[in-house]
């Protein structure tokens, strides 16, 4: 089975000079679940100051830094989150 690699295409328009950024990085699956309460249907991701648009709802295939990034950003949040429901709990 042959690994698949991010091509420029791929990633990005023509105007963008993004996809060089991830050329040769390994692509992982990852989706972005809807939010109730942020009803938004993309989320910015920038890395080292490239940015790109990732659709919410849908199976995304991805670099896997840019996985790595949103990961963290969405884990933040929910310790954010249940920090402030303690807070509020606790007042």
């Amino acid at each position: 089975m042959t690994e698949s690699k991010p091509t420029k295409s791929n990633i990005v328009d023509k105007n963008s000079k993004w996809g060089e950024f991830f050329l040769g990085e390994e692509l992982v699956s990852l989706y972005i679940p809807r939010d109730p309460l942020n009803p938004v249907k993309r989320q910015w991701v920038s890395i080292n100051g490239n940015g790109i648009w990732l659709t919410v709802g849908e199976q995304l295939t991805v670099p896997k830094s840019v996985a790595k990034v949103w990961q963290n950003s969405f884990d933040a949040n929910l310790k954010a989150e249940a920090m402030m429901r303690q807070v509020v709990e606790i007042a």
